[in-house]
């Protein structure tokens, strides 16, 4: 440290580290939290697509099979 600093001047120094360090800290902090929401909604949407296919075979609902007629996009026709 230089001698000609003031007193002043070092509690501006120690405000601005103190700056420093609380958005490091927060930031650490966020990133954390938005790992964590992606995480819990991958895994749900998981647990979502498994339940959905246990309640299909309990309930006995198949897929629906789709078939087309038709030669081009506009005139297919679809029967179920």
């Amino acid at each position: 440290m230089k001698a000609d600093r003031t007193m002043g001047d070092l509690l501006e120094y120690n405000k601005i580290l103190r700056k420093q360090l609380l958005q490091q800290h927060l930031k650490k902090h966020i990133m954390k939290a938005i790992k964590t929401i992606f995480a819990i909604l991958f895994v749900s949407s998981i647990f979502v697509a498994c339940e959905n296919d246990t309640i299909n075979e309990e309930v006995g609902i198949e897929e629906i099979e789709v078939e087309t007629i038709g030669e081009t996009e506009n005139e297919k026709v679809v029967r179920s």
